[in-house]
């Protein structure tokens, strides 16, 4: 199986947010066909019938997407997050979708403008520490992360939950023993 046309590395996004799919150096001539072959109970979510295509999550969590392709099959990652607008009736009973509202016509909360200074991106924080075992054992490296989010106007700084993910090149390099530092990877929950 060749790696031609594999769509890439894990994917990271917020339900409702849509990722384009394709193969990674696609042949004219060549067939293709996408799948989901997992995700979250829920879910509803699908992929199109062209070589090119999008997809879009609809609920958080994992989801594994298939490509058909002409050197093998293949397996792309794609993790959910909640979006923003997660557990908002966006509908609002009006017949118009939030995205469709303009901010005069929406309620006070929606249309109140947010400051940059207290908006901004989660930061994660990486320590790192040497365990030299003991007796005969080997030393490691102990990497901990700490994640905060920025402050908003109506909340105090909050703490998140980190998760590491590897990509499909250093978890087969995991399965077969390798233990160079780029190709080991040991991570707990």
């Amino acid at each position: 199986m060749g790696d031609m046309h594999h769509p890439g590395p894990p994917r990271f996004l917020a339900t409702g947010e849509t990722t384009e799919l394709a193969p990674r150096d696609p042949d004219p001539s060549g067939s293709y066909a996408w799948r989901v072959v997992d995700a979250p109970p829920d879910s509803e979510a699908t992929v199109g019938t062209g070589p090119v295509t999008e997809f879009t999550p609809d609920v958080p969590g994992r989801y594994r997407i298939g490509l058909g392709a002409p050197d093998g099959d293949h397996l792309l990652t794609v993790r959910a997050f909640p979006s923003s607008y997660e557990g908002v009736d966006v509908e609002g009973g009006s017949g118009t979708a939030i995205r469709d509202r303009t901010a005069g016509d929406a309620p006070v909360d929606y249309a109140e403008p947010r400051s940059d200074e207290s908006v901004g991106r989660p930061r994660v924080r990486l320590d790192a520490s040497v365990d030299e075992g003991g007796n005969d054992a080997e030393s490691e490296i102990v990497v901990r992360a700490t994640a905060t989010t920025t402050r908003t106007p109506r909340s105090t700084r909050t703490t998140c939950r980190v998760r590491f993910v590897a990509d499909r090149d250093v978890a087969s390099g995991v399965a077969v023993g390798r233990t160079s530092p780029r190709d080991a990877l040991e991570t707990s929950d």
